[in-house]
């Protein structure tokens, strides 16, 4: 019997095989083998944004609902993850496409009523809000439309 060790943390998005020959002595007698690890992904990257509104969005308040008014984008390290976007924050009339990152106008906009809106969006590598996760904010500004009859 023997241990195997490695001098170097191994990782499955660097090596998914690795390959080498184990040699054994008596002192008079030598044998080789060799010897293949297979190694199995667990997940162990976190998913990072890498593209994200970093400025106030400015949009007009009379925007039609289903506009798209900006995206996130995200990358995992992880081999073949599929990344999942959520917005946190309640009460928003925003959406995001969970499976793309772009953000739309979901509800009708009125700067009278608000004026702003601040909201998170989170990204997890497993569906569900599973998984690792990461999480950017988005401020949206309302501009004003002259949508008010006068008095």
């Amino acid at each position: 019997t023997g241990n195997v060790t490695f001098r170097h943390p191994i990782d499955f998005e660097v090596y998914q095989l690795s390959t080498f020959k184990a040699f054994v002595s008596d002192g008079q007698f030598v044998s080789t083998v060799n010897v293949t690890i297979t190694l199995t992904n667990v997940n162990d990257e976190t998913p990072l944004f890498t593209d994200f509104p970093v400025t106030p969005i400015a949009i007009p308040e009379d925007i039609p609902v289903g506009t798209q008014i900006a995206y996130v984008r995200a990358h995992d390290n992880d081999v073949s993850d599929q990344l999942y976007f959520h917005i946190l924050t309640s009460n928003v009339p925003f959406a995001v496409d969970e499976m793309t990152g772009d953000i739309f106008t979901s509800e009708m906009l009125d700067r009278e009523t608000i004026d702003s809106y601040t909201f998170t969006i989170q990204v997890n590598d497993r569906p569900g809000m599973l998984g690792l996760s990461s999480t950017t904010t988005v401020f949206v500004t309302l501009l004003d439309v002259n949508d008010q009859q006068p008095v």
